[in-house]
Formats: C-alpha cells, structure tokens, sequence
C-alpha cells in the first residue's frame, strides 16, 4: 500500500527540487484517474475499509475534474504553504489570538518588520558605498596599542562633534568636518578639558590649554581574560557617537605598579602623544560590598567614582593604552540607588554633579559574555 501510494503521490506532484511541474494533459489525467481509482478500491478500502473523507473522495471521482479545471494539481504538495509557518510564527506570537482579528495582525507585524528590514538594508549598502567598510589603516594593525581610525569611516560615523583645529592651529576646514592629522582630530587643551571630568587633564598632560594634542575616537587591543586567552575588542572614547557620547569602561595597571592590581576607570580620552597611544581615564574606587548580596557572593566587585571628598575634582589617570588589561561592563548599583532615594529615580549620567556622582555606587558585570 505504501509503495503504492508513494508512486501514486510521485505522478500527482511531479516536482522535482524547487522546479514547478508543466501542466498535466487529459492523457495523462486520464491515466492518473486509472491509478487512483485503483489505489482507493484496491488498497485503501479494503486495509482500512470505507472511508467517506473528502480527499478520498476527491481521488475516486473528481481527478479529472481537477485536471480540467486547473492544468496540473499543485495544490496536492502543501510543503511550500507550510514551509512559510515557521518564519510567521514570530509574528504570531504578538498577536492577540483572536479569531477575526489574528489574520490581519500577524499580515501587518510581517509585512511591517520586512519592510524595515529591507530599509535597513537599503541605508547600509548606501552607507558603504561612501564610506570604507573596513579602515584602510586597520589592516595588519590588531596591536595592543594600535590605533585604529579612518578618514572616512571615522567622519561619518566616530567624529567628535566639536570644532577642531587644522594642522597649523588655524580654524576647522571649509566643510566643517574635523581636520584630521595622522589619522587623529587635533583638539587643543582648553577643548579635550570640556568633556566631563578631564577639567584636570591639562595638568596631567602637562600642556597649557592653547596647545594641540591629538585625540582618537577608538583604539583596538588585544584583551587579556582568564586563563590567558586574548580577545580583540574596541575601546571608544568619543564625545559623540551617533549623537550620543560613548565612554568604555576598563581594567588597566598603573604605570611603576608591579603589584598586578587591577584598577577601574572610564577611558574619557585617547591621545596620541609623539607616536604613542596614552588613554586619559577616569578612576572608579573598589569599595565593600554589602552583606548577602548576590552579587557580592559571586566576586564582583562594586566600584565608586574616586571624587575626593574635599569637593576637589576627578582622579585622573594617563595611561599606555598597553597598560589597559580588557573591556569590562559596569552597571548601577539599582539596590544601592533604591535604598538612598527611591524607586522613581534612574541613575544619573556621567554628566551630572560631582556631589551627586560620588555617592552613587556600581557593579563589574562579570557575567558579561564578551565571547
């Protein structure tokens, strides 16, 4: 019966791979009519005995019907139909299930989210037609402290939005785009100082403020994780991504420290100083943490901003960026927060006062798969 069928189902479908059957003809149908009229009296009946279901039916009356009516029986395979259930069962889901209106839900959530990722798609090929996909300086350059910038990958998408000084000290350039110089944007002092906490970083530099420095958007290094293994990652300190600042935070070692302490700070800036890399970081203090917590329990640390408590500004740190160890994610201490004013309020940003700063607390997110 099986082998049967299978033969049977063969001649109905004809299809092979993805290519569509040609149109049966009446010959044709006339001999499937033979076969399945065969099959059901033959096989089917007397097995399984009288059985009053439509496809049945339709095999031992109305094949040739069909085969009139619609030149070949497509319809017989629904493996296309049904293939298409698994790319709409996402959109489904986000349905109300409602029987008069699910259909028309699940057209508009599948329809709509094709439609914007076809234009997504559509921007990013604009968007690589005019900007280089991969840097042209970044190729063989995966070093601990080499710098990673491109003209025009770095304008369009990682340039500061401040004004910068050209080459000589003059005004910006006549598109109003950064000048860039060796691949870094030349900021003077008085500038680099206006992003939050660095209003020390001319002291640490030791320059005055009309002086040039140059300042890179990111740097790629080779972090070093548990057990010894490496992983590349990029370090952003941009005043303005995407309208936004980005600031990484880091575990470094302080220069002359032969202790291997990590330290914990936010990378504020990178400078390029005669031909090496130096990252200007933004210290954040390890401090006890609190009984029971689960997060304790499980070995991360919990940091604070090291603003002195005489009011005096950020501890500022300048250092190689092949001093900086990894990446890692820090996170609000919402417990912390919850506990000293209340449920409504979201962390402040980076941007707010010291005072308010210093009493906030974080977390080192060990959990964070940087793999």
């Amino acid at each position: 019966m099986f082998s049967e069928y299978a033969l049977l189902y063969a001649m109905l479908c004809r299809q092979v791979g993805s290519v569509a059957a040609p149109p049966l003809t009446l010959e044709e149908a006339e001999v499937l009519d033979g076969k399945a009229t065969r099959f059901v009296n033959e096989f089917v009946t007397p097995l399984l005995g009288v059985l009053n279901t439509t496809k049945i039916h339709r095999l031992l009356r109305h094949m040739m019907d069909a085969v009139r009516c619609h030149g070949n029986l497509s319809n017989g395979n629904t493996a296309s139909n049904e293939a298409q259930h698994k790319a709409d069962k996402p959109f489904y889901i986000r349905t109300n299930r409602g029987f008069d209106s699910f259909t028309g839900q699940n057209v508009r959530h599948a329809q709509g989210t094709r439609e914007i990722l076809a234009t997504h798609e559509r921007q990013e090929r604009e968007r690589a037609a005019c900007v280089d996909p991969v840097p042209s300086n970044a190729v063989g350059r995966l070093t601990v402290d080499g710098g990673y910038d491109s003209d025009k990958e770095m304008d369009c998408i990682l340039a500061d939005s401040w004004p910068a000084s050209s080459e000589h000290g003059g005004a910006s350039t006549r598109t109003g785009a950064p000048a860039l110089v060796g691949h870094a944007t030349r900021y003077t002092v008085g500038q680099l100082s206006g992003r939050p906490g660095l209003s020390r970083v001319g002291a640490v530099l030791g320059k005055r403020n009309a002086e040039l420095v140059s300042v890179l958007s990111c740097t790629r290094i080779l972090a070093r994780l548990g057990g010894g293994a490496v992983l590349p990652q990029l370090l952003r300190a941009s005043f303005s991504f995407r309208n936004s600042p980005w600031y990484d935070t880091v575990a470094f070692e302080a220069p002359d420290d032969g202790s291997g302490t990590w330290r914990y700070g936010e990378l504020r800036a990178l400078i390029r100083v005669g031909g090496a890399h130096y990252a200007i970081l933004c210290e954040m203090q390890v401090v006890a943490g609190v009984a029971r917590c689960p997060l304790v329990l499980r070995r991360c640390q919990r940091l604070r901003w090291a603003v002195p408590e005489d009011g005096s500004d950020w501890k500022l740190w300048k250092v190689p960026v092949g001093s900086i160890l990894r990446m890692v994610h820090v996170v609000p201490d919402f417990g912390h927060l919850l506990r000293t004013v209340g449920r409504e309020v979201v962390a402040p940003p980076i941007t707010a006062p010291a005072a308010v700063l210093r009493g906030m607390r974080y977390f080192v997110n060990q959990f964070y798969p940087w793999g």
